[in-house]
């Protein structure tokens, strides 16, 4: 009888624990979003304040961290010539395997933007790629407000259901 009772108490935090990770994985695309509409404001605001070129940005992010986004960290230190940042960019964000389809083209999108104008062409187009990400970020946030708590509670009920029919 113990071990039926020890076997339905392990079943329903087993179903607990499977619910809350599903939720987890819904939290995580909007912090991926939260990210990624950081480093865009990050630099825009370094691209209107010192002109910096997409160097100089990748050299900041580095030091300040980027969360979720491992991805920067994948890009090189030092630039040459002969070195396409775009290419670069979007090979490190396509290998980053924690980001949804949608993020990744927004974040790809983001990197052909970066030193292709003037300052004022490139601030523009940063301040519209920051509005479609917090678009998404709304998205991602109202999934996860509508379906967090159903992943939740339909793993605990699910653990218990299966712990009753045990004993």
């Amino acid at each position: 009888m113990i071990f039926k009772l020890l076997a339905a108490i392990f079943f329903a935090l087993g179903g607990s624990f499977c619910g809350i990770c599903c939720s987890g994985r819904l939290k995580s695309r909007a912090d991926i979003c939260n990210d990624s509409v950081r480093i865009m404001r990050s630099c825009g605001i370094m691209i209107r304040s010192s002109g910096a070129d997409v160097y100089k940005l990748m050299l900041e992010l580095k030091k300040t961290g980027v969360g979720l986004l491992h991805f920067i960290g994948k890009m090189p230190d030092i630039y040459t010539e002969t070195v396409n940042f775009r290419s670069l960019w979007a090979d490190a964000v396509s290998s980053e395997s924690g980001i949804p389809a949608e993020e990744k083209k927004l974040l790809i999108d983001f990197g052909n933007i970066l030193g292709t104008t003037d300052i004022e062409g490139q601030i523009s187009s940063i301040a519209a790629q920051i509005t479609l990400m917090e678009g998404l970020r709304e998205q991602r946030m109202a999934e996860y407000r509508q379906k967090g708590r159903l992943y939740r509670s339909l793993g605990v009920m699910a653990g218990v259901m299966i712990g009753i029919i045990i004993i």
